[in-house]
């Protein structure tokens, strides 16, 4: 089973945005993914955040990385994260299997 961890590089922030001020509109991150055992690999997006809604909003100033992590995954939805998971597991599952050799001269 591998484990998954988001790391974010880079975050857009309008001052002002429908009325909110501080919105994070878009993150810059990376999913990487390891089995533990060596095997790693790492998708990188930009991902458009949902706009905020009076009930659930953050500003930038009060976020924390689990709530990015949860935006960014709302807006992925269920079926895109689990094709880029499973797609990450794949490469992690090729690594055991094609070994680097040198060029031909």
């Amino acid at each position: 089973m591998n484990t998954y961890t988001w790391t974010f590089s880079e975050l857009d922030v309008d001052t002002s945005y429908l009325g909110f001020t501080d919105v994070v509109r878009r993150a810059v991150c990376q999913l990487h993914a390891t089995d533990g055992l060596g095997g790693t690999a790492e998708q990188v997006h930009k991902v458009r955040l949902q706009d905020p809604a009076s009930e659930t909003f953050t500003a930038f100033a009060d976020l924390t990385h689990d709530q990015l992590v949860t935006w960014v995954e709302e807006a992925f939805g269920s079926l895109q994260l689990a094709a880029i998971k499973e797609w990450l597991d794949n490469v992690i599952l090729e690594q055991k299997f094609i070994k680097t050799l040198p060029p031909w001269m």
